[in-house]
């Protein structure tokens, strides 16, 4: 199993295994090994005979004689709310939405690593050409977060996922107030182990796409440094995780030019009207004054005006085009 992680579930409800195990498996299949049981005989065989990492089990479930001499982490499917501890262990809420409850326990998993040096990341050993791509534009109103979304599903195939930096976010109403990219920071702040396994808890899905969600409240983005909002992406880049990185950049990154120096690509989304024309023509009059800073980085203009006429797909391809390619222009 090289250097997956071994996660055992058991529950004797064997309609909710079923979909704990189906949302696992699709989720972090990859990285992890899972394994589910809703047998006891079948369960106590399989912890005998193999090392676990991560054991998940029904409160109704507990047997003390047989988890106490299981070398795991051990995390509780509570029957009741707020509460945090079972029989001295970490217990989770069951009866919510599956991603909250597998972000909540690779979390606290990813807490207990940190207090135990011996247990060690989930790294990939794997050899994978990682492009950055960042949307931004001085204009507002112009689709820039529905282009992320929808160039992150058409780069899916090369395993994609989504920064949103934006300040005021749909995806905030979308993950309901859940782990975010504030947790990712705070944690790679105070903590350097384990990032993998952490980025796991923070990572979410929406229509098949992976994305790390925005920050909960506006001051968490203006209080960052924006040297330490590219340190993070540069450190998810060498996770192993993603062939592509789209950044959803807003104004409130602070010197979002030390974000695009990181970034393969930088697409400038705009409408033709006069308004929008004038922003444009400042924002470019700016960065052909750190343009010295930002000569391995591809620039371009995305003209939406026309997407009602040509529709989402004919820009999309364009944009992807555009990274085939490769030329600065």
């Amino acid at each position: 199993m090289g250097n997956q992680i071994i996660i055992v579930v058991y529950d004797t409800d064997e309609e909710y295994i079923t979909g704990i195990n189906e949302y696992l498996l699709d989720y972090i299949n990859e990285r992890y090994s899972i394994f589910t049981f809703s047998n006891i005989d079948k369960f106590r065989e399989f912890c005998e005979t193999n090392n676990i990492n991560i054991l998940i089990l029904a409160e109704y479930c507990i047997d003390i004689k047989l988890i106490k001499n299981i070398n795991a982490y051990i995390q509780i499917l509570s029957e009741e709310k707020n509460v945090l501890r079972i029989q001295g262990y970490e217990a989770v809420y069951r009866y919510r939405k599956m991603c909250m409850i597998i972000s909540d326990i690779l979390n606290n998993y990813a807490n207990y690593t940190c207090k135990n040096s011996d247990v060690k990341d989930n790294i990939l050993d794997r050899d994978m050409n990682v492009r950055i791509t960042a949307i931004y534009s001085p204009v507002n109103r112009c689709g820039k977060s529905t282009l992320c979304m929808k160039l992150a599903y058409a780069l899916k195939d090369n395993k994609s996922l989504i920064i949103d930096l934006e300040e005021f976010s749909l995806n905030k109403d979308i993950f309901d107030g859940g782990l975010n990219i504030s947790d990712l920071i705070y944690y790679c702040l105070k903590e350097n182990s384990n990032f993998n396994i952490k980025l796991d808890a923070i990572v979410k899905k929406y229509n098949n796409t992976d994305i790390i969600p925005p920050v909960n409240n506006i001051s968490d983005i203006s209080e960052i440094n924006e040297d330490i909002w590219a340190e993070l992406i540069i450190k998810i880049k060498d996770s192993g995780r993603y062939g592509d990185i789209i950044i959803d950049v807003s104004n409130m990154v602070g010197d979002i030019f030390k974000i695009f120096k990181i970034c393969d690509y930088v697409f400038v989304p705009h409408l033709n009207d006069n308004y929008s024309s004038i922003k444009l023509k400042l924002f470019f009059n700016y960065l052909e004054n750190v343009n010295n800073e930002l000569k391995n980085t591809v620039i371009k203009k995305i003209d939406v005006s026309n997407i009602l006429s040509k529709g989402d797909d004919y820009i999309i391809k364009e944009m992807t085009d555009i990274m085939m390619e490769g030329n600065i222009g």
